[in-house]
């Protein structure tokens, strides 16, 4: 669990430290105005105010969704700039708040003023509470960016942002084991190639790729708990199953290459793993770390 949210951390740092472009090609008074008194007003907040982020969403809705769309982008950067910086901060402060994490650990608190109260402004600053091998933490509430702002953002945002719903509500692994199939680890593999075929300059390609190579990696070699070979060292029929559906579905990419060339090696052994299917999985973790 813990290697997980190292890596779900990893890639929300790629998101918090994007530039904000505020003000570019932009010769309305009024909109510099406007983006602005957005970004002072988030300057002059706290990493740790959570309850900062309603009021700053509901800033966005009267000032900001009216402005033209590049704009509302911009906006909106600036607005998940912050939202990433408090989740990193909550979680942080989580680990050393032992009076409230006693609190959420007793079932005997569930109405205690001080549980109700955290538990009400983490859900409306748009994320979830949730406990895995003894600890507590936050993480993004997977409808909360893309109702708020999905149909004011580019359709390039708005679309990254409706398969990351899909996602995060489908979730992905916990406790080093996968929460999802591995032909729904293909699906989401040829979602995000046929997203940054539709969208090549995304603002939010690198963290389509960071994706989509944790996926490759699932896929390749599984989790500790979810492994690709049985007992006998042979590819479980899920995964063959799995590798077949992406070879069909896919075409000519470099994730195309990679799997093809594994399937066809573990083909010519009967889909028992060997030395060689080893140190080409091994060889495609160690390119990634």
């Amino acid at each position: 669990m813990l290697n997980q949210l190292r890596l779900t951390n990893k890639l929300l740092i790629i998101l918090s430290v994007m530039t904000i472009t505020l003000s570019s090609g932009c010769s309305d008074k009024k909109t510099i105005y406007e983006l602005s008194s957005y970004q002072n007003y988030f300057d002059s907040l706290k990493i740790d105010l959570v309850h900062s982020i309603p009021s700053a969403a509901n800033y966005y809705l009267k000032n900001i969704k009216s402005l033209s769309v590049e704009k509302r982008d911009s906006a909106f950067f600036i607005f998940t700039h912050y939202y990433y910086k408090v989740k990193f901060k909550l979680n942080d402060s989580l680990m050393y708040d032992l009076d409230l994490l006693n609190k959420l650990e007793n079932k005997a608190f569930n109405k205690d003023s001080v549980v109700t109260g955290f538990k009400k402004i983490v859900s409306e600053s748009g994320f979830k509470l949730n406990q895995s091998e003894g600890y507590y933490y936050v993480e993004e509430s997977p409808n909360y960016l893309y109702s708020k702002f999905g149909k004011y953002v580019s359709p390039a945002i708005s679309e990254y942002l409706s398969i990351r719903k899909k996602e995060l509500n489908e979730g992905f692994a916990q406790d080093a084991a996968l929460m999802i199939s591995f032909k729904s680890i293909t699906q989401r593999i040829l979602t995000w190639q046929d997203y940054l075929i539709k969208f090549p300059d995304s603002y939010y390609s690198s963290q389509v790729n960071s994706y989509t190579n944790m996926y490759i990696n699932a896929l390749l070699g599984g989790l500790d708990n979810s492994p690709i070979f049985d007992e006998n060292r042979l590819l479980l029929p899920e995964v063959k199953k799995a590798y077949d559906y992406f070879i069909q579905k896919s075409d000519s990419t470099e994730n195309f290459l990679l799997i093809n060339d594994l399937y066809k090696k573990l083909e010519k052994n009967s889909f028992k793993v060997n030395d060689e299917i080893l140190d080409l999985i091994n060889s495609r973790h160690e390119s990634n770390e």
